[in-house]
């Protein structure tokens, strides 16, 4: 059946006074809404979309880059007399996507004879250029996450340099997952360089940081290429962005897309406190639903990520309409690698999105409510 606007806004309105009545109760989710509240100016200007001019300027470009910069939020720690202040002397470029960047790095680093470094984890462009370059089987070291990046474990780096003398080397792993929140740790960034060097190996280094930039500690300094998606805290913009260490012939630098995201981008930064809650509150809000035997929370690497694992077929539980509008208008990622195949699936959550929107919060907690209670259902009769 097709829901009329005006029937969705009557719904809107109806689980919004539901949640009302709820919050006298003094939840959780009702106390983030409150706190730091996002002002009406603050919404109408992140929620604009962007206005895509190409507007080019050099003076404009070189002091905007520097403001967007100067908003890592951990930077001044690493500032001392031996370290340059973090992306000090990089270049900025935009894209229309961090997959269009994605693939210029890989067709300039991924040749013949360079060993390429990357992780089962990796943003699908990744997998994708990857496999377009012939390079699936042939050259290329494929870490585990767990017993390879987590525990600083580079074993399979040093096989592969030990059964073939490499020149070269081209490493992309990703910052932080998108899934699970797990963060790589900076320390595998550096035994991996150390050791590639110590080969007497030339290695280029890139890390998609799309959800960790402003939000996780990272020295950048060791890596020649941060990728980065504009739309990871500013919705409305669909931007990829790339800091590098050398000036490239690839990638834009138009002023006009640059100043609308600095703008919108400090508003986004001022919610500190509401990403470093909001996995908690969503953990407390979920709770009879989480630590069954089939309903688990997936991490606690970074608090403005919530993140289940439901172990139950997904194909008994949702359909695609579903998964790509019933939960995703509202913010709500359901994600399976094989949706006909798993046995498992995700639920996932950002603050970002509902900072943003916090409207949405109030129509997408009854909904994965509801999705929880059918996988309930589901197990408790299945005979399996």
């Amino acid at each position: 059946m097709i829901t009329s606007n005006k029937s969705k806004q009557i719904l809107n309105i109806d689980l919004q006074q539901e949640h009302n009545q709820e919050s006298k109760e003094h939840n959780l989710v009702d106390w983030w809404f409150r706190l730091n509240s996002i002002t009406p100016e603050e919404h109408s200007l992140i929620n604009k979309p962007c206005n895509y001019n190409k507007i080019t300027s050099i003076n404009s470009w070189e002091t905007l880059q520097e403001l967007v910069r100067m908003q890592l939020p951990y930077e001044g720690g690493f500032v001392n007399e031996e370290w340059e202040r973090n992306l000090e002397e990089y270049h900025l470029y935009l894209g229309k996507s961090a997959t269009d960047l994605i693939n210029k790095i890989c067709d300039k680093h991924i040749k013949d004879d360079v060993l390429v470094i990357t992780s089962i984890v990796e943003h699908p462009a990744v997998k994708d250029a990857v496999e377009r370059l012939g390079r699936t089987n042939k050259d290329h070291v494929i870490l585990d996450y767990i017993n390879g990046i987590q525990n600083l474990n580079i074993s399979q780096v040093i096989e592969a340099c030990e059964n073939k003398k490499y020149k070269k080397a081209f490493v992309m792993i990703i910052g932080t997952q998108v899934t699970t929140g797990e963060v790589t740790p900076q320390k595998f960034f550096i035994k991996l360089k150390d050791y590639l060097e110590s080969q007497g190996i030339e290695t280029v280094m890139a890390i998609d940081d799309a959800q960790g930039m402003y939000l996780v500690p990272r020295n950048y300094n060791i890596f020649d290429y941060v990728i980065y998606t504009a739309h990871t805290l500013v919705r409305e913009h669909l931007m990829g962005m790339l800091w590098s260490k050398e000036e490239l012939d690839f990638g834009m630098q138009y002023a006009g897309w640059l100043s609308q995201y600095y703008k919108k981008l400090k508003v986004m930064l001022r919610f500190q406190e509401k990403y470093n809650s909001f996995s908690d509150v969503m953990k407390d809000e979920l709770r009879e639903y989480l630590y069954t035997d089939y309903v688990n929370y997936v991490s606690d690497s970074v608090p403005y990520i919530f993140s289940v694992k439901v172990d139950c077929p997904p194909r008994f539980i949702y359909d695609a309409y579903t998964a790509d509008n019933w939960l995703l208008d509202y913010e709500v990622k359901l994600e399976s690698a094989d949706y006909l195949n798993d046995e498992c699936f995700y639920i996932k959550l950002r603050a970002a999105q509902y900072i943003t929107t916090p409207e949405k919060l109030t129509i997408a907690i009854p909904k994965i409510k509801a999705i929880l209670d059918k996988v309930i259902d589901y197990k408790e009769n299945s005979n399996d």
